[in-house]
């Protein structure tokens, strides 16, 4: 079949049988537009019957198994097949069930995620985070560098790229700030890069003590609506707070590890003073030399930890 107005070949599929790719680049969608899509999706049928009122429509892989079972996986319209789904479940008498797509056969995983990556920056705008941890996954799994990754999004140079990239060190929740936002006050706030990045800071540190604290800034920056340098300023004192307490702990340890070490000395010094014989005399000061010295290097580099 053609579509007239588009000029695309394109077949009908039972919809029950497109799955949506699970390597999809957009990791998180918003319920009230996937509703409203499928509104818009619907309203549009009456214009482009040919198509259910796609003005393009998706694109999925045929994959043919060794046993020659046959399944379809989207690889670029996530979305519009959620709302095309979602129709069907809302008005499953108004012919749902079959939807059109354009077919490609059997492309490797690097080719998938071309196509899935042409379309999410032709249609709706990713999200930094959706590019971040494409980025991530395509440097890991089809090797590229990121000059490579920095050239094929559109940035200046491959720091941009390094840089984008750190932001899947943050945990998921913050994650999802920036992807689809956090809701105060019935009102949807999205955590921006330059903020999130600040946050990264944070987290590298130690990504298991400084979760719940970096978690904590990202809602107080969100509901209090912070700039980038307020921000900055709580990360910086939550940063010099960390270094404080490691200093302390440290310090601490040293004080216990030099208590114990003059106890054992002083127990070496007594066995000294009640050596019965030369021999023994000479085996022990010897032995306490060593423990001394031994005792002076650990020290020395427990002392150079404590400097930052």
């Amino acid at each position: 079949n053609t579509n007239p107005n588009l000029n695309e070949m394109f077949t009908w599929i039972e919809l029950d049988k497109i799955k949506i790719n699970p390597n999809q680049i957009r990791k998180q969608y918003n319920m009230l537009d996937i509703l409203a899509l499928a509104e818009d999706i619907r309203q549009r049928r009456a214009i482009l019957p040919e198509t259910h009122g796609l003005i393009h429509v998706i694109v999925v892989n045929k994959i043919i198994a060794a046993d020659g079972t046959i399944t379809y996986k989207s690889t670029d319209g996530g979305m519009r097949l959620q709302a095309t789904q979602k129709n069907h479940e809302l008005y499953p008498d108004e012919g749902w069930h079959m939807m059109p797509v354009r077919l490609t056969k059997e492309l490797n995983d690097e080719s998938v995620n071309q196509i899935m990556l042409s379309g999410n920056l032709t249609h709706v705008p990713l999200s930094i985070m959706d590019i971040a941890e494409n980025m991530a996954v395509q440097k890991e799994k089809f090797n590229k560098t990121d000059a490579q990754l920095a050239e094929e999004y559109g940035y200046k140079n491959r720091q941009n790229a390094t840089q984008i990239q750190t932001l899947c060190l943050l945990p998921e929740e913050i994650k999802n700030y920036i992807r689809i936002g956090y809701t105060f006050n019935n009102e949807t706030r999205i955590l921006g890069q330059k903020n999130a990045l600040q946050l990264v800071r944070l987290i590298k540190l130690d990504p298991i003590e400084l979760k719940s604290i970096c978690e904590s800034l990202a809602q107080s920056s969100l509901e209090s609506n912070w700039s980038y340098a307020q921000l900055k300023y709580e990360v910086e004192k939550e940063i010099k707070k960390y270094w404080e307490d490691k200093r302390n702990k440290t310090q601490k340890i040293l004080r216990n590890i030099d208590d114990r070490i003059k106890k054992t000395i002083n127990a070496k010094l007594t066995d000294i003073i009640h050596a019965e014989d030369g021999e023994n005399l000479i085996t022990t000061i010897k032995q306490t030399q060593d423990f001394i010295n031994r005792a002076n290097e650990l020290l020395t580099s427990l002392e150079q930890i404590t400097i930052f």
